[in-house]
């Protein structure tokens, strides 16, 4: 394991507070974009973007299974046995509560029934997540599934250093571009729950950063998947991914599964494009991101509306309106960016990291010789021609 996540763990026990920390509210299992956010979060933590990661699991039922789920991920990448508890890990994960048939679209029964323990509910350990928060200096809440009453429980816009970042809304656009009627359409996390959506935008406000399918659905497939990215992704999620699809094929859903450009495309990273852009925003990485402040409203259904942007003026009242900042342009370096931290740590992506590096290498040094050599015959020009200024020099003189 890496001596960031050391740090990491050590922290956790002896309860010294997180510089930075990522809390993240996800109904993963129901679609692959949570694993990808996941995948990456982690690859994050141990590049020390940030020192302390919190997973809430959300969505409706199998929670057992989802928080399983993130236990076996994040063993393999921190080189952990799979026998290793997940109370254990220095990922704090914690089981939502939420009931109801969940989609659970790649987990096998089996593999569930080998990490069975006792993991902590969310509401078991609200009190040491709001301990964490409270301490840390900076905070980005992601939250990557409907509201639920568990996160609106947690109440974490009472801290005023904790900024949000929802994956959430749909205002003119959606799958690729595709134009649509947001008096009608309701994006899936806004529907699983208009009026905890209204509610958390409404307790954040300036602090939320809203990534509708406007931004986060347009040019958000990862090119050359499953020639180039997807065999050098952890193992885990390479099992999750192929069974995914399988799961897609089964329920007919191909527009998910294809994109623009046949051959060089996959599912959309709905999620993994909000944690860019979240952490964009926040200032952990480097890399600017163009925002709009904007009122919005959440109507009964789901649907979301903004002035100036998508239709006009809903005919029904809205269950609420809040300020937020909207994320509603695209990004090429996303594309570059998902690419190296879905695949960062296997070995493939290691030698293609150390090659790469050798050959910026070379290619400095080859700059620094052309430069030597350009600056050569300058240097004897520039000595000639003061000796001959110091010989006219001599001349006049005498």
């Amino acid at each position: 394991m890496s001596s960031v996540a050391n740090t990491s763990y050590e922290a956790k026990i002896r309860g010294e507070p997180a510089r930075r920390l990522l809390v993240l509210h996800t109904d993963i299992l129901d679609d692959i974009d949570d694993a990808d956010a996941l995948v990456a979060a982690v690859q994050l933590l141990l590049e020390g973007k940030y020192d302390r990661l919190i997973v809430i699991t959300a969505g409706k039922g199998k929670h057992t299974a989802r928080a399983i789920f993130c236990g076996f991920l994040v063993k393999e990448m921190l080189k952990l046995p799979r026998g290793t508890s997940i109370r254990d890990l220095p990922v704090l994960i914690y089981e939502g509560c939420t009931p109801g048939p969940a989609e659970g679209n790649y987990m096998d029964p089996a593999m569930t029934a080998a990490g069975l323990e006792a993991i902590p509910s969310v509401r078991e350990g609200a009190q040491r997540i709001r301990n964490e928060v409270e301490a840390a200096g900076e905070v980005l809440l992601l939250v990557a599934a409907p509201v639920d009453e568990d996160l609106l429980a947690l109440k974490l816009h009472e801290f005023p250093r904790v900024k949000a970042c929802i994956m959430t809304g749909a205002f003119a656009a959606a799958f690729d571009g595709m134009e649509i009627d947001n008096h009608k359409f309701a994006e899936y996390n806004a529907s699983g729950n208009p009026q905890g959506l209204a509610l958390l935008g409404q307790a954040f406000g300036r602090r939320m950063l809203m990534c509708p399918l406007d931004s986060s659905a347009d040019n958000a497939r990862v090119s050359y998947w499953e020639g180039d990215v997807l065999p050098n992704c952890p193992l885990f999620y390479q099992w999750a991914y192929k069974t995914w699809v399988a799961s897609m094929k089964t329920k007919k859903k191909t527009k998910v599964l294809q994109g623009l450009r046949d051959g060089e495309a996959s599912n959309i990273k709905f999620d993994l494009r909000a944690l860019y852009d979240g952490l964009r925003w926040i200032g952990w990485i480097r890399r600017g991101i163009q925002v709009t402040p904007r009122i919005v409203s959440v109507l009964p259904g789901g649907q979301t509306t903004c002035q100036w942007f998508g239709s006009g003026r809903a005919s029904q009242e809205p269950l609420g309106n809040f300020y937020a900042i909207v994320s509603f342009h695209g990004c090429g370096y996303f594309q570059a960016w998902a690419r190296k931290y879905l695949t960062a740590g296997s070995p493939s992506a290691l030698v293609e990291k150390k090659y790469a590096a050798t050959r910026a290498q070379a290619w400095w040094r080859g700059v620094a010789v052309r430069a030597k050599k350009s600056e050569s015959p300058k240097r004897k020009r520039e000595s000639s021609d003061s000796s001959s200024a110091a010989a006219k020099k001599t001349k006049v003189v005498a």
